[in-house]
């Protein structure tokens, strides 16, 4: 059986061309399509048909739902968290069964094993939560999933391992549009904090916890967003990663003005990088329905290349899905619609994928 890296399926994000992740590193700089097969005895996701939520995937491109009642057959995609050999989180989607229990398995995925390890190696990635965990249980109850482990959870030996468990373990239940937050529980009894400091006593969300970060915590009074970044694995793999950055001011349409600022940082001491050009700023920002605007200055033209332009669409696109209720994003250059440089027409609001350095089997 051959694993393989295909393109984007989704019919509303055709016009990136080129634009599949995980990407090889082209001889130019560029980022280029993975076109690599390897052998493999099986790619899928090891699961169980065990009682639990299930979930499906909307054609809208909204969030997996993950209500027992869409039980069935055929296959879904489901959005995991592994890590890289710097122990950075990367989300991946990939192609499961649809089954009962697939929010259980979507986290059973994530232990490690020898196949598991065999799995990912080709990838560049690593499982997340200890070998030998196990999920002896999951419920979803009012957007909060209560997940129960055995003691094999806590078998690790690093602050930052520790913090990567957590991470993973919580964006990947909430890629599931049933759940908000996530209740971590060890052999049915709730903890405190864990051996290297994280408090896991209450309910864990994204607003909670920063993924990617020095910390796990935020600082007290102030707020964070996720900013998607780039990443080259062994001037191979190119992958689009979420890092977490705090800023104080929250008022009112002042989250899309701090994100786009995040993502025109420079990041290179962590191997990061954007694709934004120097000197972008949003003018002005509004939510209407399900369609954000974003009105961009002119500097945002300032590239060249169709494998940039895809680039910068795909980091504005998954970075403003955090905010609520956002399934798409119109794009104004000084208030007017057009085409971006290398041909890309951005008359009409561009629908956010949902799939993320999409693995099909």
């Amino acid at each position: 059986m051959k694993r393989r890296l295909v393109l984007f399926s989704m019919a509303v994000f055709i016009f990136l061309s080129g634009c599949s992740l995980p990407m090889r590193k082209n001889a130019d700089g560029t980022a280029g399509s993975v076109k690599k097969t390897a052998a493999s005895d099986n790619n899928s996701i090891p699961v169980k048909n065990e009682a639990s939520a299930d979930t499906k995937v909307n054609e809208t491109g909204s969030k997996p739902d993950s209500s027992p009642k869409n039980a069935g057959s055929g296959q879904l995609s489901v959005t995991l968290y592994y890590q890289d050999r710097d122990g950075d989180l990367i989300p991946v989607t990939r192609k499961v069964e649809r089954q009962e229990g697939i929010a259980r398995a979507a986290i059973g995925a994530l232990i490690d094993g020898t196949i598991a390890r065999e799995e990912l190696g080709y990838y560049e990635l690593y499982p997340v939560l200890p070998e030998g965990t196990k999920v002896l249980g999951i419920n979803i109850k009012q957007g909060t999933a209560i997940v129960d482990f055995n003691e094999k959870l806590l078998n690790y030996g690093s602050e930052k391992e520790e913090k990567n468990i957590v991470c993973a373990v919580v964006y990947t239940l909430t890629e599931f549009k049933t759940v908000d937050s996530v209740k971590i529980l060890i052999n049915g009894r709730h903890q405190g904090k864990l051996k290297y400091n994280t408090d896991i006593s209450g309910n864990l969300d994204r607003e909670s916890i920063l993924i990617n970060s020095d910390r796990i915590s935020k600082d007290k009074g102030m707020h964070k967003l996720d900013a998607y970044l780039f990443k080259h694995l062994s001037d191979q793999y190119i992958y689009l990663l979420p890092v977490s950055v705090e800023f104080k001011n929250e008022q009112e349409g002042d989250l899309p003005s701090n994100i786009i600022a995040s993502l025109g940082k420079e990041y290179d001491k962590r191997k990061l990088y954007t694709e934004l050009p120097s000197g972008v700023k949003l003018l002005g920002s509004s939510v209407n329905g399900d369609t954000i605007t974003l009105n961009f200055n002119t500097e945002i033209r300032n590239y060249g290349g169709n494998s940039r332009e895809d680039a910068i669409l795909k980091q504005i696109l998954y970075s403003m899905r955090q905010i609520k209720g956002v399934e798409k994003a119109q794009i104004l250059i000084d208030g007017k619609k057009g085409t971006l440089p290398e041909g890309t027409d951005i008359g009409e609001a561009i629908p956010i994928p949902v799939g993320i350095n999409e693995i099909f089997d």
